[in-house]
């Protein structure tokens, strides 16, 4: 059965029938992912109330052990200790069927047992449950590390053999270590009566869930469904009206769009032609950008090259320093020498004149010697007089060797200085150089966004001319309306009542007007009719 042959009423029953059908479904669907949550659920549960039981356990047991070792730090016989900690831990239960209770040992020894005292002071390393589990060494081992569980089998009162999970660590201070544990049976109670609780408060919320989804089912969806359906007709008549009406504007607006378009065109090809313009100016710009990037690294490799001639200068110059100073250095030494001659000069021409007293107060036996003591006199006293000569030649070329030092240390200055210029004017040359640079590309990215305009206007003018044809295409569609129309009158009426309407508005003479306008004018007043019809329809079956 195809649904195009159907009328709407019978459509409006199979809609409904699908309807219950998804509301079925979802009821189902429901129900099994409640089953799968309340399984999540039970496993979540599972672990929160064990991890509690962790939690539990080993506050318990770390309190317990700090308590302990407060009990019993004064006391110094071991046997005290012992005596204190057994009647310490002996009492305590915990958990409602109290099967709770602390334990110490020291290594694998049983310290305190208050459920088996007769066990006290034994050695129980080789203790293992039904497992192979030796769960006395690996509590010990645990406690040694500085706490830990252990699961193992063991014997519960009054029930037997059932798993249980322990804790030990070390009491602060001994040799010595604390546990205790909780059998697993009583987590399970826990969690049989969380999940008694559970499945009462989701068998509520199912009850109530299935009590709102029928009664929206039955009150709400089926009736809005009903009038939903059955008023089709009244908007698909208005539809038809709106057509005929806008038929003629769409067409004079199609012509227009048709105008519009060829003048855009027109216009895109104009603007085509004036982008390519700017396209090739921009590349000028580009070339020059480029022509000014290589003058400046030409500039900076001389300028590099000034610099380094400047360098080599300054290091000339610096040897012409030392080579100064070391003059100075030897002018200064050849001052304190002529200075010893000068001395030397002075002595002798005192001894000199010592020796001519003494020869004239010889007499004529000291003549001979009188003669020689006044050479040796005339010869110091032109020795002196040469030794001043050389110190004022000395001094003034001492004076004339400070004054180049200082001509020099002047030069170097001002070549250092220079040298300071050529760097600053390679830095600017630099910049200048980065800036042509990022001009020539920033030059670059005009030119590649002008030529994608230049596409993007080529590409709206073939565009425009391709909605001009689809402007003269839109004439040739609206003539299409007619079959439009009997396509709504199949699924209003059903399709042998269309077709037989379609067979007939075919045979309408031309000369009455435009077929689309024959038709539309026909079939708006069906649709009238069958739009009565259809309300009354809906209005009986609601009843």
């Amino acid at each position: 059965m195809k649904l195009e042959k159907l009328s709407v009423r019978r459509r409006l029953h199979v809609l409904l029938g699908a309807v219950a059908l998804l509301f079925i479904g979802m009821s189902l669907l429901s129900s099994r992912v409640t089953r799968k949550s309340e399984a999540i659920a039970d496993q979540v549960l599972a672990d929160s109330l064990l991890s509690m039981q962790k939690e539990k356990l080993q506050v318990a047991s770390h309190s317990m052990a700090v308590s302990l070792a407060r009990l019993i730090e004064k006391e110094e016989s071991t046997e005290s200790k012992i005596a204190i900690l057994r009647e310490a831990i002996d009492t305590i239960r915990f958990e409602s069927d109290e099967s709770g209770y602390f334990f110490i040992y020291q290594d694998t020894t049983v310290v305190a047992l208050p459920t088996k005292k007769n066990l006290q002071g034994k050695d129980l390393a080789e203790a293992k449950d039904p497992g192979g589990v030796y769960f006395i060494k690996e509590l010990k081992d645990r406690a040694i590390e500085g706490g830990g569980f252990v699961f193992y089998q063991f014997d519960k009162p009054g029930v037997g053999i059932v798993p249980k999970l322990s804790y030990a660590e070390l009491i602060p201070g001994t040799e010595m270590w604390i546990g205790t544990g909780v059998y697993i049976d009583n987590i399970a109670t826990q969690q049989a009566a969380f999940n008694e609780v559970l499945n009462e408060q989701l068998l509520k919320e199912r009850i109530i869930f299935f009590a709102v989804s029928g009664s929206v089912f039955l009150f709400v969806v089926l009736p809005v469904s009903i009038r939903i359906a059955v008023s089709v007709a009244k908007p698909l008549e208005l539809a038809m009206k709106r057509l005929h009406e806008n038929s003629g504007r769409i067409l004079g607006s199609s012509t227009e769009i048709a105008n519009a378009s060829q003048t855009l065109a027109s216009g895109s090809s104009e603007q085509a032609a004036s982008i390519e313009e700017t396209t090739a100016t921009v590349c000028e710009i580009a070339n020059l950008s480029d022509k000014n990037a290589e003058r400046a690294e030409d500039a900076i490799a001389l300028m590099t090259a000034a610099n380094r001639s400047i360098g080599e200068v300054s290091e000339r110059i610096d040897e012409l320093h030392q080579s100064m100073d070391q003059i100075s250095e030897s002018s200064a030494e050849m001052q304190a020498i002529i200075k010893t001659i000068d001395e030397i000069a002075f002595q002798t021409n005192i001894l000199a004149l010592n020796a001519a007293v003494e020869a004239a107060r010889a007499g004529e036996a000291g003549a001979g010697f009188s003669v020689v003591a006044e050479e040796v006199r005339s010869l110091a006293g032109r020795s002196a007089t040469a030794a001043r000569d050389t110190a004022g030649l000395i001094e003034n070329s001492v004076a004339t060797v400070g004054q180049g030092t200082r001509v020099m240390l002047s030069a170097r200055e001002s070549f250092a200085e220079m040298r300071g210029k050529t760097a600053e004017v390679s830095g600017i040359l630099s910049e200048i150089e980065g800036y042509s640079k990022e001009q020539s590309s920033g030059v670059r990215e005009v030119n590649l966004a002008s030529e994608q305009m230049n596409q993007v206007v080529q590409a709206n003018a073939a565009h425009a001319e391709e909605c001009a044809a689809s402007s003269a295409q839109l004439n040739k569609s609206f003539r299409d309306f007619g079959e439009v129309i009997s396509l709504i009158e199949k699924v209003v009426e059903g399709a042998q009542a269309g077709r037989a309407r379609a067979d007939g508005a075919g045979d309408l003479d031309e000369s009455s007007g435009s077929p689309v306008q024959v038709a539309a004018h026909g079939r708006m007043d069906r649709f009238a009719s069958v739009a009565e019809d259809s309300w009354e329809s809906g209005d009986s079956f609601l009843r």
